[in-house]
């Protein structure tokens, strides 16, 4: 396994540029100054469907290659202390920040704060259970990647011995969701429906961790369902075409397909980019490997602090204001990350 970890530093710079990414894509685009930039920030969607691979595939390897006796209790506890702390931390800041300078239309909201402590925040589709709290939006993601962790549970502890299965139990939940969700349309089955997006990632750890390689045929199984997933969001989407004479690219259903069109397109990328050795890597996305570290509370608490920054107007410039705002944002993320976490660490075992 250590010799494993010792070639897996790239995911590390992967999730640090996603991160940084994040962070200049909302600073850009919550500033009418930079609107020349906007264009060149395009792919915050993108960026999302990267942390889903990313995430299946520490998962996996933490998991199942790691701790291969891990019991439930582990399992549950290492996500929870991960995953909570943190965020309901960003929360109570999101909170403070709101009180000093008001930076959101709507007010905040009890039962709003209730529903993102319990995952169940979403944006951009008329059935969700609670929006992100004080317009957060990145947030949206985190009820993803929670439920992907409880429905990962019966896969791995009931098919332990079955690791070939998976995938199809994996793609059994995918199309339910997608079934349950024309049946009567709600926030549970859609995160079902993108259930295949994450354990894609699964696919390619298990694969990198029984043969040291990826290849085509093994993710053959990953990239055909979630072709056939797109297919069905496109249909819906021709549907509502028809029906509105409107394409709302940000919008359900085209959202939901430009998510899954994005993931196909990822994971061809990378398998590419994998079998040409990562020519160009370490020059380029391999800068962001320190930010890996901060990567998580970077993403939740940019957008407060950015938008928390534009109210304040401090300097009266959105250039000067990068001077300040940036540095405080990282040092927030690395206080939270890692002296903060270590500490969660020790108390909850």
């Amino acid at each position: 396994m250590a010799g494993i970890q010792n070639r897996l530093h790239r995911l590390d710079a992967v999730r640090g540029l996603v991160a940084f990414y994040m962070l200049l894509h909302h600073y850009v685009h919550d500033n009418q100054e930079l609107a020349f930039f906007q264009k060149f920030f395009v792919f915050g969607q993108a960026s999302v469907m990267v942390f889903f691979i990313l995430s299946g595939f520490v998962i996996y390897l933490a998991s199942v290659a790691q701790q291969p006796e891990m019991t439930l209790r582990d399992y549950l506890v290492r996500r929870f202390r991960r995953i909570y702390p943190a965020f309901v931390l960003v929360l109570l800041i999101e909170i403070m920040l709101d009180r000093i300078i008001p930076y959101q239309a709507e007010p905040f909201e009890w039962s709003t704060f209730i529903g993102n402590l319990l995952m169940l925040q979403d944006k951009q589709h008329p059935y969700l259970f609670f929006k992100p709290l004080l317009g957060n939006r990145p947030l949206w993601s985190l009820t993803y990647e929670w439920w992907f962790y409880i429905i990962f549970i019966p896969i791995w502890f009931l098919l332990k011995g079955k690791p070939e299965h998976r995938k199809y139990w994996a793609s059994g939940i995918t199309f339910f969701g997608f079934g349950s969700f024309l049946v009567l349309p709600n926030q549970f089955s859609l995160i079902a429906c993108y259930f295949m997006m994450w354990w894609s990632g699964a696919e390619l750890g298990r694969e990198y961790f029984e043969t040291g390689k990826l290849t085509w045929r093994r993710q053959a199984y990953s990239l055909v369902v979630l072709a056939i997933s797109t297919g069905l969001w496109a249909v819906l989407s021709y549907l509502d075409y028809r029906t509105t004479g409107k394409i709302m690219r940000y919008d359900y259903p085209y959202i939901q397909l430009q998510r899954h069109i994005t993931i196909l397109l990822i994971l061809a990328v990378g398998i590419t980019w994998y079998k040409l050795k990562f020519i160009g890597f370490d020059w380029t996305i391999g800068l962001f490997k320190p930010l890996s570290s901060i990567s998580y509370v970077l993403y939740m608490i940019h957008l407060p602090m950015i938008m928390f920054a534009d109210k304040l107007n401090l300097t009266g410039s959105v250039w000067l204001d990068m001077l300040w705002l940036f540095p405080i944002i990282l040092g927030i993320s690395w206080l939270i990350e890692v002296p903060f976490q270590k500490k969660i660490n020790r108390w909850i075992r």
